[in-house]
């Protein structure tokens, strides 16, 4: 059986290790990011904004943006976000945005700020634009939609920080070093660098000794820019697709 090693925010990670085991693979995981709630004056000028109906399109950019919004706005939510767009940025929230009962909106093709760019330059949509995202959001999607000439503004719904690691880490540090995990999965550009913070010196044997996922471009620039090219990256940038790709590339190479 195949053995993979990642790292999530906490909140994901219960999620994340039961999609992996229903597909057969053997999961070791550990916490990566601490999630913060954003300001609520922010959310409560987005609020006013939207109840005003200065936003066209709203953009959420992860499942946890959809899931801030849910805790500050609640029942309430559902009727701002009337007569708005919504463009989620992949199907895991779009899963969320459904869950509430918001839905006829698009998705695009790419799951990531670029394919969101394309996807409304394509569609020819201009409206104005609320970027709802974390305090780690890419300034891909915001500079691609104010050179197209969109009128932005942005929420960030939620903080990210580096988790400072516990037994979880530390399971995975001595598997790791033990050569016991085949594949290191990254979902994140900050899961990167939280992974080589919190194992130190480790890090580099680690990888060096497995194969190594990424689930999508700018996660494995910053992979490759350590040292380490991917040996996958989905063209779908989701979780499960990762863990597919893994699977795929473990049978033709056999």
């Amino acid at each position: 059986m195949t053995t993979i090693a990642f790292t999530r925010p906490e909140r994901r990670l219960e999620e994340s290790l039961a999609l992996a085991e229903s597909l057969g693979l053997s999961a070791v995981c550990a916490p990566s990011l601490d999630i913060t709630p954003g300001d609520e004056g922010d959310f409560s000028r987005t609020k006013n904004a939207l109840k005003g109906g200065r936003y066209g399109i709203a953009v959420f950019c992860s499942p946890t943006a959809v899931e801030e919004c849910i805790r500050v706005w609640g029942d309430d939510m559902k009727d701002m976000f009337d007569g708005v767009r919504c463009v989620p940025i992949g199907t895991s929230t779009r899963s969320s945005l459904e869950s509430i009962g918001i839905g006829s909106f698009d998705l695009p093709d790419e799951y990531s700020s670029d394919g969101i760019v394309g996807y409304m330059e394509a569609k020819g949509i201009r409206d104005p634009t609320v970027i709802i995202h974390s305090d780690h959001g890419s300034p891909v999607l915001i500079d691609g939609l104010k050179g197209m000439g969109v009128e932005t503004d942005e929420l960030i719904a939620y903080r990210l920080s580096m988790h400072s690691g516990d037994e979880r880490t530390e399971r995975m540090r001595r598997m790791g070093s033990n050569g016991e995990i085949d594949w290191f999965l990254f979902t994140s550009r900050m899961s990167v660098g939280s992974f080589f913070e919190s194992m130190g010196e480790d890090a580099v044997r680690m990888l060096s000794d497995a194969h190594i996922g990424a689930i999508g471009a700018p996660t494995a620039k910053e992979l490759s820019d350590r040292g380490f090219v991917p040996d996958v990256v989905p063209e779908k940038y989701t979780f499960k697709c990762l863990l597919e790709s893994v699977m795929s590339f473990d049978v033709h190479h056999q």
